[in-house]
This record gives C-alpha cells, structure tokens and sequence, in this order.
C-alpha cells in the first residue's frame, strides 16, 4: 500500500479490518525497485470497518514509501507490571504507567536519565536498559501524563520506589522510548592510564567519556 496521504486514523481503519483492536505505530518503508502498489491516496474518516469503505486511488502512482505498520490485539495497558504502586508497560517501546487507580498514560521525560531507564526495566522484569530516547511522540498515545520528574537513585527495583511526581505539567512531545535486554558481562582494565573496556566478552576498546561522572 502506498504511504502517500495515510495517517494516523487510517492505519487504525486498517488494524481494524486485520482483526486488531488499535494501531500502535506506521512507518513509510523505502520504494523497491519496479514496485507497483494496489491502492493509494487513502482519506478514512475512522468509523469503517475496511479501508474499502475509505475514499483511495488506484492509479499506481506514487511518490512516497510502502506502508509499514503495527497493530495491538490487546487494550493499552494488558501486561503491565504493577510494583510499588505504579503498573507500567511498554506500547509500541513507549513508557506508560498507572498511578494507583489512575488511567494509564505517557511518563513524561522531564529529568529521566540512563539510571532511571534502568530501573524502569527492572520494573518490567528485566536486567538492563539497552536503548532509551527521549522527547518522542505518538499520535496513537495523545493522552495525559501520568509520571514526571522521575528520580531514581539506582538500586531501586521499581519506578514506584523513585521520587516522581503527577504528570500535569507535562506536554508536547515528551515521550520516552525504551529497549530493555537481558544482562550482559562486562570487562574492565588500564592500559596506560586509558581506561578500556570489553562488552559481551568481546575486544576491549577505549571508554568514551559522553556522561561519565
């Protein structure tokens, strides 16, 4: 399908005519080579059941990507880890938590760091952060906040245990996106006064000094 025109309320049109019940992301693939696509152009109002009930173009042309897309069988929120009072989950890689009896929203990155990651994916049942991004955005997650101001010192096991506050001063795109992994070895050594270090027991290389303390 080609991406020229498709949004966000047609890729949750098309999530829900595979059976889905929302979308969580879409993306714009790169043209192959001598590609033909079925249809374009695609203007869903959001109530139907197919994308054959949406206005599109059958005309072949197209200027931009193939749609790439992803859809949730399941509510947000089904799978969250609750501890220390706040269920968290991961939507799409988004960080979203439940306060108490709350509703389920965004945690604002407004002072989340790498320690904070961390913690969020022992909160989640794994080991470590391997990728956290912050000032993101979703038009599929356009709801409150609920979590800002996170502060973890490091040995908590739950996002729970940090200081946080209330999400209402949080706006715009501040979402977080994190990739949690299992645990990995890390070596350390001196070479010279140069502080190197091997990851997966894989060579040693120098340590970049970016946010080292």
């Amino acid at each position: 399908v080609c991406g020229d025109g498709f949004d966000p309320v047609d890729a949750t049109v098309a999530c829900r005519q595979l059976g889905f019940v929302r979308a969580v992301s879409y993306s714009f693939g790169e043209r192959r080579a001598g590609e033909s696509f079925s249809f374009g152009g695609i203007a869903c109002a959001g109530h139907e059941e197919s994308l054959s009930e949406c206005w599109f173009e059958t005309s072949g042309a197209c200027s931009g990507g193939r749609v790439e897309l992803t859809c949730a069988s399941e509510a947000i929120g089904v799978g969250a880890v609750e501890l220390g009072g706040v269920h968290l989950v991961t939507d799409g890689g988004f960080l979203l938590a439940k306060v108490g009896n709350g509703s389920f929203g965004p945690v604002c990155d407004s002072e989340f760091d790498g320690i904070d990651a961390m913690v969020a994916c022992r909160h989640l049942g794994m080991a470590r952060a391997t990728i956290f991004k912050t000032g993101q955005s979703s038009p599929f997650l356009e709801m409150a906040f609920t979590m800002s101001g996170v502060g973890c010192i490091g040995v908590e096991d739950s996002l729970g245990a940090c200081q946080y506050f209330g999400g209402g001063s949080c706006d715009g795109e501040r979402l977080i996106q994190v990739s949690c992994g299992e645990a990995v070895s890390v070596g350390a050594l001196l070479s010279d006064g140069d502080f190197e270090a091997s990851v997966g027991g894989g060579p040693s290389r120098p340590v970049c000094g970016d946010g080292f303390d």
